[in-house]
């Protein structure tokens, strides 16, 4: 019985080695280029753009696209959109037709957004469809779901069917089918002193707010239960984050850290996109050689290894 419990645990032992391992090989951060900005990343992860207006992929590098800086790309990145230049007009990009100026513009230097399909764009008080042209929303919006049915903004969200709702704080993404928002809103915390906190919103479950003070959200997974942000450390840097239900709000620098990843000389400050799997984030930071972009990739462990751990835990209870 001693023997056979021994062997036990030097098999658990080496699957966890072999787990670890696994999940750190599969863990990557790397930076993008000199004086680069991340503010955007595709659906399938494939796809950063930023600022200056460039497309990266891993096989092909960095591909300037013209005047101005992207902000958010398609699921397949085939369509890009941004701003020409702070507060100017919206563009979007594709191989095929180049820049297109869509003629609206105004709001905040992120306040543009696109479908996972590209058809369907937003930016300033504007949505935009080529088919439907440009429709006033009323106020400023700074993201659209994956499915092109919800917007979000400066203090709402809209539907086709109900049109403008009101939102207590600013909404930034939206989840795929639009039922969950992230964004940011400013408060008072239990010593009455102002604080600015990132939220998660649903319909059901209304707002909740995230963690820390001086936070603020920026992206959220397709299914919406991961979230990427910055906050405010109280230093002369912010700090960029990941949230989810089980972990909470945790640094990504330091969830890099934990699976093996060497970002000592980084200050990872800003966290502007995330994949719709939620396991690629990019971003910007600062190194040694000055600020740069930035894409991390955290995957989950291997599905077959945990349960392995699981029926050998069972098979030991016996």
């Amino acid at each position: 019985m001693k023997t056979k419990s021994i062997l036990v645990v030097i098999i658990l032992t080496y699957l966890l080695d072999l787990a670890i391992n696994s999940f750190t090989l599969a863990a990557s951060f790397q930076y993008l280029g000199p004086s680069t900005t991340g503010y955007g990343i595709s659906g399938d992860g494939s796809v950063v753009v930023g600022r200056p207006n460039y497309r990266w992929t891993e096989t092909e590098g960095i591909e300037f696209l013209g005047p101005g800086y992207g902000v958010a790309t398609s699921f397949d990145g085939s369509v890009v959109v941004g701003k020409l230049e702070l507060g100017a007009n919206v563009f979007r990009w594709t191989e095929s037709g180049g820049i297109q100026d869509l003629g609206f513009g105004g709001g905040g230097y992120r306040s543009c957004d696109v479908s996972a399909d590209g058809s369907v764009v937003v930016g300033g008080n504007y949505r935009w469809t080529e088919t439907e042209g440009t429709l006033d929303l009323g106020g400023t919006a700074y993201g659209i779901s994956g499915d092109g049915s919800v917007i979000v903004g400066e203090g709402f969200y809209w539907t086709e069917t109900s049109g403008k709702q009101d939102l207590a704080g600013q909404g930034v993404a939206a989840s795929a089918d639009g039922s969950v928002i992230v964004g940011d809103r400013y408060g008072y915390n239990d010593d009455q002193n102002p604080h600015r906190q990132a939220f998660r919103w649903t319909e059901t479950g209304g707002m909740q707010e995230l963690g820390w003070d001086g936070s603020w959200a920026t992206d959220v997974s397709s299914d919406g239960s991961v979230i990427v942000g910055c906050y405010y450390t109280g230093g002369y840097f912010d700090e960029a984050f990941i949230w989810d239900a089980d972990n909470g709000m945790r640094s990504i620098k330091s969830v890099l850290e934990s699976v093996g990843l060497n970002v000592s000389d980084w200050q990872l400050e800003f966290a502007y996109g995330i994949s719709a799997d939620g396991l690629t984030i990019v971003g910007t930071g600062w190194s040694p050689n000055g600020d740069m972009a930035w894409i991390a990739t955290i995957p989950e462990p291997t599905t077959f290894l945990l349960l392995g751990f699981g029926g050998l835990i069972l098979r030991k209870k016996r």
